[in-house]
C-alpha cells in the first residue's frame, strides 16, 4: 500500500530541529539582538550606512520569517504580522534605550520596511532549499557586523552636492542687498522638516566688511561661522562655512537623545548669493550652498537633505522678501 506524504514535512525543511517555537520567544529573540546591533552601529563605530539601514533589517526579517516557520507549513499572513510586531518591538527599543529620536526612526522607517521584507522573500527561498539552509543562514545574518565593521574602518567619502534655490523680489538690488549679509531675527515659525526639529535659520550678523569678514548664520541649534570670499555689494556674496552646528535637536519621550549623526554628519561647505537686476525694477536672488551628508545609503538620504536645505533657503528668502519690499515702499 502507498503512504501518504507529509506535505507539511516536505514544506517545513529541518532547521535546528522541527519543533514549532513559540511566537513571542521568535519575536523577543530577534528583535533584542538587533537593538544591539543598532546600538553598535550608532554609539560603538558611530557608522550610519549600509548595515544599519539595510543589512540589519534584512537579517531581521530573515530570521524572525525563518525561526516562525520552523517546524510549520509556511504561513504569508502570520509571518507578516510576525514581522509587524517584530518592527514595532525594535523601534520602541531603540527609542526606549534613547539610542535614536522618534522622528529620525521614522524617517528612516520606508527603507527599513522593504529591506525588512526583502529579508522575508530571502528566507522562503532558504527554505526551498534542501541543503545547506544552516550555513547560509548564518552567512548572511554575519553581513549585517561585518558591513558594520567595514564601514567604521574604510571610510568612505560623501560626494558634494550642490542647491540652489531661487526668489524674484519687488525691490532694486542696492535695497535687497542690505538685507542679504545680514538679516534681523526670523519671527516667522519654522514649517515642514523644519518644525520636525531640524535647524532653521533664526538670523544673520556680519563682523566688518568685503573679503575676510566674518559672517554668523545663527541657527536653532548654534552659530555656523562662515569666512566671505567674494564681496560686490548689490551683485554677489559668497563665504566658505567653517563649522556647521548641530543639524537638528532630536525628540523622544523616554528622554534626551544624544545621537552621533547630528554633528560633524552633514556639513555645509560654502553658500553663495547671486543679485540679477531685472528690467521692471524688480531682484532675482539666486542662493546656492554646497554641503555634504555622511549617511549612507546616498540614495535615500540626500533627498531629504536637498529637501531641508531648499526649506533652508525658501525661510531666508521669504524673511529678505518681506524686509526688501518694505523698504523699497517705505
Amino acid at each position: 500500500m502507498k503512504q501518504p506524504v507529509d506535505k507539511s514535512r516536505e514544506e517545513s525543511p529541518e532547521l535546528f530541529g522541527e519543533k514549532p517555537l513559540p511566537a513571542w520567544l521568535v519575536i523577543v529573540g530577534v528583535a533584542l539582538p538587533c537593538i544591539g546591533l543598532v546600538a553598535l552601529a550608532t554609539k560603538g563605530f558611530k557608522e550610519y550606512g549600509d548595515g544599519l539601514f539595510v543589512l540589519v533589517p534584512v537579517v531581521a526579517g530573515m530570521v524572525t520569517a525563518f525561526l516562525y516557520n520552523r517546524g510549520r507549513v509556511w504561513n504569508w499572513g502570520k509571518t507578516f504580522w510576525m514581522c509587524v510586531l517584530n518592527m514595532m518591538l525594535v523601534a520602541w527599543g531603540i527609542a526606549g534605550f534613547r539610542i535614536e529620536g522618534l522622528y529620525c526612526i521614522l524617517l528612516a522607517s520606508p527603507l527599513v520596511i522593504v529591506a525588512f521584507l526583502l529579508g522575508v522573500l530571502i528566507a522562503w527561498f532558504i527554505r526551498r532549499r534542501k541543503n545547506n539552509q544552516r550555513t547560509m543562514l548564518l552567512l548572511i545574518t554575519a553581513l549585517a557586523p561585518l558591513t558594520m565593521g567595514f564601514e567604521y574602518a574604510v571610510k568612505r567619502v560623501p560626494p558634494i552636492r550642490e542647491q540652489t534655490s531661487v526668489c524674484v523680489i519687488n525691490a532694486p538690488p542696492d535695497v535687497v542687498w542690505r538685507f542679504v549679509p545680514a538679516f534681523p531675527e526670523i519671527n516667522a515659525p519654522p514649517h515642514g522638516l523644519l518644525a520636525r526639529g531640524i535647524a532653521y535659520p533664526i538670523c544673520s550678523r556680519m563682523e566688518g566688511q568685503g573679503i575676510g569678514a566674518r559672517r554668523y548664520c545663527v541657527l536653532s541649534t548654534g552659530a555656523m561661522p562662515e569666512r566671505v570670499t567674494v564681496w560686490e555689494p548689490g551683485k554677489r556674496l559668497e563665504f566658505d562655512v567653517l563649522k556647521t552646528p548641530p543639524t537638528m535637536s532630536e525628540t523622544n519621550p523616554f528622554g534626551t537623545v544624544e545621537a552621533a549623526h547630528t554633528v560633524d554628519y552633514f556639513r555645509v561647505l560654502s553658500g553663495r548669493f547671486v543679485l540679477t537686476a531685472l528690467a521692471d525694477g524688480r531682484t532675482q536672488v539666486e542662493g546656492t550652498s554646497r554641503f555634504q551628508q555622511d549617511i549612507w545609503p546616498q540614495f535615500y538620504w540626500s533627498p531629504f537633505a536637498t529637501r531641508i536645505v531648499g526649506e533652508v533657503h525658501e525661510r531666508v528668502f521669504e524673511h529678505i522678501k518681506e524686509l526688501a519690499e518694505k523698504a523699497a515702499h517705505s
